[in-house]
Formats: structure tokens, C-alpha cells, sequence
């Protein structure tokens, strides 16, 4: 469940120290208490929390969730075994590195307090690829179809990662330095056609729908992606269409 609080679901959490006492509605939806919940292939779900009760020792028990922030909406129906890692992103959580050149390029960290020298045993070695997942477009939302005399005419709504906040714009800023999209038009998970765009509308040509299923469709499958120009496919959106 995204967009929308998650009332169903709760996480039981045992921390190291500190508190993650209920932050309230408001405090969750600001940001105020973000978590990274990691699953069992190391994928990393984004979520909020606004109610946390204490069960234990150091541990809690944390609902009224918001699943799947930061792009992560594909992770949030799934089951993640206990004992699972997650990790309180504040402002202790800095970004190692950055920037499109880092993408799968290899890193050797040593981290230690700031009051300690880095030959200090008390040091931790980190390896770590850097991955693309930050610089991946969100994915679009609200996909709809229309059939015209020339075809279907696809439409939906993009998103953005950054200044995307504003109520008072009527379109946000675009994170890329171009607009591109490519659809897939599938037939259970077979891919019968991808279509480009430079924004957000396509025309499926009623010559290629033939070609593609034989005649009209009632409904299509679709998925959508916007287009990195680093990193290339961001996270797509999957919708059936009804025409």
C-alpha cells in the first residue's frame, strides 16, 4: 500500500539506544522519522513511521506507516524474514559519494569517530559498488488510454526528485537535463512493442495495434519509464489500461 497510510502493517524493531517514540502524523509525513528497511536481496525500502510504542528492552513497536518513499513503492508489498536490517535515516546518515561518475565504481571506506584516528581499532572497513538506484527517475503514476480514430492515445503524470514539493507550481521542475520516456506494450510478459515519448503522452498507432494483437484491444498492459540520461530507465509504472 502507497500513497496513503498504511494501517495494517506493523514493524517490531529492538535499536542500539535512543528512542523512536511516536513522532505523530505531521513529523511522519515531513520527513522527521524516515526509515531503510533492507530485504533478504539487500534492496532497501524507504518508509515513515507516526506511531511508535515501546514493547521491551530497546524495542518497539512502530505503525500507521508510510511505505515506499524515495522511489522505493515496488518494495513496499513485500515480506522481509525477521531479524531484517533497518536503519534510522537522520542527519547521522551522510552520502558517501555522488554524482553520475560514481555509479558502479568500487569503494574502500574506513569510518571511525571524529575524535579518533583513522588507524584506530576501533575503525570499521566498508567495500562497497555504488549503485544508480538514487539517480533513477521516480516512476510516473496516474496512466490512462484513450482509443481516437488514429490509435490510443496513452497519457500520465511525471515526477520528480527534486523541488517537487511545491503546491503553488503548475509543473515541477525536471530532474534530467531532457524529457524521454519508453513504454512497453505487453501481452501477458511479453514485451509486443516500446514506444517513445518526449513527454507525457504517446499515440499507440491503430496500424501497430493491429500489427501487434490482430485487432482492437479492450484493455492494454503497459509499462512506463522515464529515461536517465546517465543512468537510463528510472522505475517504471505497470498499469492495465480499460479502453
Amino acid at each position: 500500500m502507497v500513497g496513503r497510510w498504511d494501517l495494517g502493517t506493523t514493524i517490531d524493531v529492538t535499536v542500539s539506544g535512543g528512542s523512536l517514540a511516536s513522532p505523530g502524523d505531521f513529523a511522519a509525513l515531513a520527513g522527521q522519522k524516515i526509515l531503510a528497511l533492507q530485504g533478504s536481496d539487500g534492496s532497501w525500502e524507504v518508509l515513515a513511521f507516526a506511531i511508535g510504542t515501546l514493547i521491551g528492552e530497546n524495542s518497539w513497536r512502530l505503525s500507521r506507516l508510510i511505505r515506499g518513499l524515495g522511489g522505493s513503492e515496488a518494495l513496499a508489498g513485500r515480506t522481509v524474514p525477521a531479524g531484517a536490517r533497518i536503519v534510522l535515516l537522520d542527519a547521522g546518515v551522510l552520502p558517501l559519494t555522488s554524482g553520475s561518475k560514481a555509479v558502479g565504481e568500487a569503494w574502500n571506506w574506513r569510518v571511525v569517530p571524529a575524535s579518533l584516528d583513522a588507524q584506530n581499532p576501533a575503525a570499521a572497513d566498508l567495500f562497497a559498488t555504488a549503485g544508480k538506484a538514487a539517480l533513477m527517475p521516480m516512476s510516473p503514476v496516474r496512466a490512462s488510454g484513450k482509443r481516437t480514430a488514429d490509435g490510443v492515445t496513452l497519457q500520465w503524470v511525471r515526477r520528480a526528485r527534486v523541488n517537487a514539493d511545491s503546491w503553488g507550481v503548475a509543473e515541477i521542475p525536471l530532474d534530467e537535463s531532457e524529457e524521454s520516456y519508453e513504454i512497453e506494450i505487453l501481452s501477458g510478459v511479453t514485451v509486443k512493442r516500446v514506444l517513445t515519448a518526449t513527454g507525457p503522452i504517446v499515440l499507440y498507432p491503430a496500424a501497430l495495434e493491429l500489427a501487434d494483437f490482430g485487432g482492437q484491444q479492450t484493455s492494454l498492459s503497459v509499462r512506463i519509464f522515464q529515461m536517465s540520461v546517465s543512468v537510463g530507465r528510472g522505475h517504471r509504472l505497470e498499469a492495465l489500461i480499460s479502453l
